[in-house]
C-alpha cells in the first residue's frame, strides 16, 4: 500500500520533494511536478509494515491440496492418452510391477501337474510368449509345479538374457538357481518347449 511507502523526487542529485505514510495515499503523481529526467524513488516504510507470513517457514505457508477425485480423474485421463509411454508398454506386456498382478489373481489350471510335467520337462529349451503377438523370450525350463507365493501351477524359466525379476527364489523360498534378473515364473499357457537355440549375443563379438 502507498501508506507503507516513502516517495521521494530527485532532480539530478537534489531532493526536490518527498511524501511518507498516509499523506502519499491521497495525492496524485502530478503533485510532484515531475519533469523530464527526474527520478522517483520509492522505499518501503518498515516502521508501518507488518510481515504477515514468514515465507522462510513453509509450515506457515498456506498450501493447496487437490481433492482425491480430481487426482483420480487426472490419472485416468493420462492413462487414456499415454499409450506410448514406458508404463503403458510394461502394463501391456506384464513387466515389473504389472507382472506381479498375475501372481495375485486367482487362477484355475487347465491341466493337472502330471499332464504339465509331461508337456514341459525340466531343462528343456522353451519360448515364453508375452501378451503381444510376436513378442517372446527364450530360456530354459528350471522348475515345474506349485509354489508358495501364489496358487496354481507355475513354470520357472531361466532366460537367456536378464529380462526376469529374480534369481529363482521368491520371498526367501528357492525353486531353482540362476543369476539375478535371469529368473522368472510364468503360467504354463505362455510356455512352448521346442528347439529354441540361444539367440546370438553380438555384444561379445570382436569388430570385423
Amino acid at each position: 500500500m502507498a501508506g507503507d511507502m516513502a516517495i521521494s523526487l530527485y532532480r539530478g542529485d537534489t531532493l526536490v520533494s518527498s511524501l511518507d505514510g498516509a499523506e502519499a495515499d491521497e495525492l496524485m503523481l502530478g503533485y510532484f511536478g515531475v519533469q523530464e529526467y527526474d527520478v522517483l524513488k520509492v522505499d518501503g516504510n518498515r516502521s508501518n509494515f507488518t510481515r504477515v507470513v514468514d515465507f522462510d517457514d513453509l509450515d506457515k505457508v498456506e498450501k493447496y491440496e487437490m481433492p482425491t477425485e480430481h487426482i483420480t480423474r487426472a490419472l485416468n485421463a493420462y492413462n487414456l492418452q499415454s499409450s506410448d509411454t514406458v508404463a503403458a508398454f510394461k502394463k501391456l506386456n506384464k513387466i515389473g510391477r504389472f507382472g506381479e498382478q498375475q501372481a495375485a489373481t486367482p487362477h484355475q489350471d487347465s491341466e493337472s501337474i502330471e499332464e504339465l510335467k509331461a508337456r514341459i520337462s525340466l531343462n528343456s529349451r522353451c519360448e515364453v510368449r508375452m501378451t503381444n503377438e510376436g513378442l517372446a523370450r527364450r530360456g530354459t525350463v528350471r522348475f515345474v509345479g506349485k509354489t508358495e507365493f501364489a496358487s496354481g501351477l507355475w513354470v520357472g524359466v531361466e532366460y537367456d538374457e536378464p529380462l526376469g525379476k529374480n534369481d529363482g527364489s521368491i520371498n526367501g523360498v528357492r525353486y531353482f538357481s540362476c543369476a539375478d534378473k535371469y529368473g522368472a515364473f510364468v503360467r504354463p499357457t505362455t510356455v512352448e518347449c521346442g528347439d529354441f537355440p540361444e539367440e546370438l549375443d553380438i555384444s561379445d563379438l570382436e569388430e570385423l
